[in-house]
């Protein structure tokens, strides 16, 4: 085969696979984009194949990163929605065929070079993916949009609310506190005591979110909708319930915090700067990111 197509067949399976990261960072976890997964993955293994079988002609660095990148990135993706079986099932199905991609690839480079240590670089190469998908969505990546969509018609108690809430994207954890009795989900020893809320919020109901990482306040905002849905479901929609949304990276900030009660949704408070912070690690790693975005200005004045 020419080198002019063989290289033709190597861009076009870049772009298949950089799509892939496209498609999970939409914010979108729906039946389209369950469909756009599953068909740009098949497109993928299908050219791995005949780049395996035919063209031989591939950098197995590049191939790394994107699948790498792609499959860690998955943590903070709005497709991660862990109330969508089908969902979680597309989810596995990548991870498995995307892992068969880079074998394959690995195998038929190892095969023809017969070098362990490129072998080994490979595998160093995948493992520092989680480090930039880290590094990438907690400090250099502009606040998240996220479309929530998960759609429930039933709750029986308190513990099921929180459970289904834990299981949408981007959400670590959730503290749950209504006349006296408290809930933290999944179980902690410090949180949300770290933000001092206790002492301070002894005679409200409250639910705390804490974020994995920073969504943006339209996300903010259709997460609070969501949760004022389940209250009404439990028939709670005549109590007064605090809503605040945190991140655990930054212990003495509220990103937003909502009065709910009577079926309505009320914002009483929003951070102006979502990416203020009083850890001094957080501050050294965001500020060169900020500037390097063309940033100029950081204050931390709230609404």
């Amino acid at each position: 085969m020419k080198d002019k197509f063989k290289n033709r067949i190597y861009i076009a399976y870049l772009l298949f696979l950089f799509r892939n990261i496209i498609i999970f960072s939409s914010g979108h976890s729906g039946y389209t984009t369950r469909i756009m997964v599953l068909s740009n993955l098949v497109i993928c293994v299908a050219l791995s194949l005949i780049i395996t079988l035919k063209t031989k002609k591939f950098n197995i660095y590049w191939v790394t990163m994107i699948i790498g990148i792609s499959i860690f990135g998955m943590k903070y993706s709005g497709y991660n929605d862990m109330n969508k079986f089908w969902n979680i099932v597309i989810m596995y199905v990548y991870v498995i065929f995307s892992a068969f991609q880079l074998i394959l690839l690995s195998i038929t480079r190892y095969l023809k070079q017969k070098n362990l240590k490129r072998l080994i670089k490979v595998i160093l190469c995948f493992f520092s993916c989680y480090f930039f998908s880290e590094f990438y969505n907690q400090h250099y990546c502009e606040p998240k949009s996220i479309v929530y969509s998960t759609e429930i018609s039933n709750i029986k108690n308190e513990k099921e609310m929180l459970e289904i809430i834990h299981k949408m994207p981007m959400v670590k954890r959730i503290y749950y506190k209504e006349n006296k009795k408290e809930i933290i989900y999944p179980k902690s020893d410090y949180f949300p005591f770290n933000f001092g809320f206790i002492p301070d919020n002894e005679n409200k109901n409250i639910i705390m979110i804490s974020l994995s990482t920073y969504i943006n306040y339209e996300s903010m905002d259709r997460l609070a909708e969501k949760v004022n849905g389940y209250l009404i479901l439990m028939n709670k929609s005549n109590e007064k319930i605090y809503l605040y949304m945190v991140t655990d990276k930054s212990t003495d900030f509220i990103l937003s915090e909502y009065e709910l009660g009577n079926k309505n949704i009320k914002k009483i408070h929003k951070l102006k700067d979502l990416r203020e912070t009083d850890n001094m690690l957080e501050l050294f790693l965001y500020l060169p990111a900020s500037l390097i975005k063309g940033e100029s200005d950081y204050n931390g004045k709230d609404e």
